[in-house]
């Protein structure tokens, strides 16, 4: 640790001796007041602190609706609430929700029951495109399979005398 000696020497304290000998720096305000001996001075420090409580009482009171929130502020207050991961654990909604089902279902029957062709209590469903039956689809799969299986294994040769072969029995 330097010494005070060593510490007066340096370049910033020079420089501020310098200032005070010249009556360049500015006086620091006292404390507390009681420190303050001479009348010119006291009302100096207090025209000083009226003109700072002034200032800010003025931005108090013409402070803009609060100051606008950045992104990341905004972002800071959501949580798991915003979402609604705990609307279930308050008891409110789930009823308003179980009521509101109710209503949907008798509803949705009484619409199914309009709906309804035939004596036999069937829904009518009419397709606008050919739907394949389910055997239809499994025989695409098992074509689509031999083709996949026969491009694997089977030579070229082979592949087209089984076409041919197909062409010919007219399959």
């Amino acid at each position: 640790m330097a010494r005070n000696a060593e510490k007066a020497m340096t370049a910033l304290a020079r420089f501020r001796q310098a200032q005070l000998e010249e009556g360049k720096v500015k006086e620091r305000r006292p404390f507390l007041a009681s420190e303050c001996t001479e009348l010119p001075k006291a009302e100096k420090w207090r025209r000083q602190i009226i003109g700072e409580i002034s200032k800010k009482v003025a931005q108090i009171q013409n402070a803009l609706p609060p100051p606008r929130k950045t992104r990341a502020e905004l972002m800071k207050a959501i949580d798991f609430e915003y979402y609604g991961y705990l609307d279930e654990d308050d008891g409110v909604i789930v009823p308003l929700e179980q009521e509101y089902e109710k209503k949907q279902a008798v509803k949705s029957d009484e619409e199914g029951s309009q709906e309804k062709g035939g004596d036999d209590g069937q829904q009518k469903f009419i397709a606008h495109v050919p739907v394949p039956s389910q055997q239809e689809i499994e025989e695409a799969l098992v074509r689509r399979k031999k083709m996949e299986l026969l491009q694997k294994y089977a030579s070229e040769t082979l592949q087209a005398q089984s076409e041919e072969a197909k062409r010919l029995l007219g399959y």
